[in-house]
């Protein structure tokens, strides 16, 4: 075994490897800008790309709810015949609530006079019947989630927010379910805690393989024998006992947060379901104990959303918070290890937007996730923003072998001078090593004459600013690309 120490001189260059780059795709005519908006990608007519359904309001007009048809590379275009109502304040979510094989559409939300949640079934080509009579209570400022929570193999579903009658406003959260045709009844006598203002999110946190639920929100607690009313944030799990009877988890480590996301994501690979709330991260025990990670810095907004999802594509989720510190927009990017260890990017790949939504999907058809925000800028602007993932190196398709999992770096994190990498050369020869920051910035390139075999290489890591970093090997007929942090 040969070792080798490559010193670095930490010159820059500007090759977009290693990382995600997204790249801002205008839209002609663009899409409508909006905010207290949502946004959800789904195939709405059959093609098998993903199309786009924004609701929101945009000041001069009013409350909207819009749908764009994808062309399978990214150009959307307005579906002018399709008559959603406008709102906003909104919740989205789409499910084959009949079992026809497509995606059927609630929209929920306000116009500045009434609450709505109106079903839509769609007929498999994008064209979209409202639904009369359905027992849903109108909602704003609330939350939509379908899951099959009585093992019938039909979609039910939660709503959340805020209702209102005449000059009074209550809080909602009802659940309902489906008879397998798409006619919900509400389930009386639920537990759930009535929340306005709220996220909600169903996951199997116990894994007993049925979808339990967390809430949050504000809710109303309304004035006793010994006390006034209070309003009070809340964050409550429910467990599910597998024919959607519901119970309530006493003593959780949750935060109560209104105004929030609810997202969840093994972020720690240990094959359960943690969650985030708020930018406050709780790992999962596997059998549904939740503690707070305090080892994780999330910078905390006010009016904002946040997206758990693997954005550099090495199969961990990252995260990404926009919204409001103080009187300024300001976002966050946060790079998972793998081990739910997350290092703050020094540049966020998308502009900080408040008062809005986010939404995921491969809207080209090259295998890696694009992205829509919806909300205001930092101009005060009302934008709904395209952004193309343009993933080059983590797709692997010059030809070379991956063998990416083959690398070992230690110690990972490293606080010190060098990063020990060891790595399998299939033949003597050239060995070209790279080192990018998270953003895809070549940092340094050193090409080194090397045996067949182990080799143990020391990289000098010295005048790295603390952060999150790829190396890349290279030996011409293999490459491998590997995640590690400077504390």
């Amino acid at each position: 075994m040969r070792r080798i120490t490559l010193l670095f001189t930490l010159s820059v260059y500007t090759t977009i490897l290693g990382a995600q780059t997204f790249v801002e795709k205008p839209q002609s005519p663009p899409f409508t800008g909006v905010y207290a908006s949502s946004t959800v990608f789904a195939d709405v007519d059959g093609d098998t790309d993903k199309d786009v359904l924004i609701s929101g309001y945009k000041t001069g007009i009013g409350p909207i709810s819009k749908l764009y048809t994808n062309d399978g590379s990214g150009r959307f275009a307005e579906k002018l015949d399709t008559k959603f109502i406008g709102v906003f304040y909104s919740s989205i979510a789409f499910a084959d609530i009949d079992g026809d094989g497509d995606l059927d559409v609630l929209i929920a939300g306000e116009d500045l006079v009434n609450h709505y949640a109106k079903l839509y079934t769609n007929d498999g080509s994008g064209k979209f019947t409202e639904v009369m009579g359905t027992p849903f209570v109108g909602v704003s400022k609330g939350s939509i989630a379908f899951t099959d929570i009585d093992g019938d193999k039909d979609e039910d579903v939660l709503i959340t927010g805020e209702s209102k009658s005449g000059i009074y406003v209550t809080s909602n959260s009802k659940l309902y379910t489906n008879d397998g045709k798409g006619k919900f009844t509400e389930v009386m006598g639920s537990p759930f805690i009535a929340v306005d203002r709220s996220s909600i999110a169903f996951a199997d946190v116990d894994g007993d393989a049925d979808p339990d639920v967390l809430i949050t929100g504000n809710a109303f607690f309304p004035a006793t024998a010994t006390s006034t009313f209070r309003f009070v944030d809340t964050a409550i799990l429910y467990t599910n006992d597998g024919k959607g009877i519901f119970k309530e988890v006493m003593g959780t480590s949750f935060i109560g947060y209104t105004k929030s996301d609810v997202a969840f994501a093994d972020v720690d690979g240990d094959k359960d379901l943690d969650v985030l709330i708020k930018g406050v991260l709780y790992t999962n025990d596997g059998k549904g104990k939740f503690t707070i990670d305090l080892a994780t810095s999330i910078q905390s907004i006010n009016n904002g959303f946040f997206a758990l999802r693997d954005f550099d594509n090495d199969n961990d989720p990252d995260i990404y918070i926009s919204g409001r510190v103080g009187s300024k927009n300001s976002s966050g990017f946060y790079v998972n290890d793998g081990k739910g260890r997350f290092t703050k990017a020094s540049v966020t790949p998308f502009e900080p937007i408040y008062n809005g939504s986010i939404a995921f999907a491969d809207v080209d058809g090259d295998k890696d996730e694009d992205i829509v925000i919806a909300g205001i800028n930092s101009k005060d602007a009302e934008v709904s923003q395209l952004y193309i993932n343009n993933n080059v190196t983590t797709s692997m398709d010059d030809g070379l072998v991956d063998v990416s999992k083959d690398i070992t770096l230690h110690p990972n994190p490293t606080i010190g001078k060098n990063l020990i990498v060891n790595y399998n050369a299939s033949e003597i020869g050239n060995l070209i090593l790279k080192v990018y920051d998270v953003n895809g910035k070549l940092l340094s390139q050193q090409i080194q004459f090397v045996g067949q075999g182990l080799q143990t290489i020391a990289v000098d890591v010295a005048r790295l600013s603390i952060g999150s970093y790829l190396v890349e090997l290279n030996d011409g007929k293999r490459r491998g690309i590997a995640k590690f942090i400077v504390k």
